[in-house]
């Protein structure tokens, strides 16, 4: 899978490794630089490997945690600005089939 996440989030690859370590799925991240807040950072791609866990009515299931973190915003005195919403979009998946 590959997960294009915003600059308003990201995943700290620390993390990530700490997964990897017990068991989780394989990531391949850019460097992170946590500290930056939402508008000095831009949007990148997480590519995640994982295998199917079990086969449900014909398909092939899986099931994967990505820790993800929120990053600071700007500050703002408007009301209606007191909020962020911030949107993930869906990862796109990418399937390797062999004859086993």
């Amino acid at each position: 899978m590959i997960e294009t996440l915003p600059s308003s989030v990201y995943v700290d690859p620390f993390q990530l490794t700490q997964y990897l370590q017990f068991g989780g799925p394989e990531f391949i991240s850019p460097e992170v630089d946590i500290e930056k807040p939402e508008y000095l950072s831009a949007a990148f791609n997480i590519s995640i490997f994982t295998q199917p866990l079990e086969l449900i009515s014909g398909y092939w299931v899986t099931n994967v945690t990505l820790p993800v973190h929120i990053r600071y915003h700007r500050p703002s005195s408007d009301p209606s600005q007191y909020y962020q919403q911030v949107t993930v979009p869906d990862p796109d998946v990418y399937i390797n089939c062999s004859d086993n």
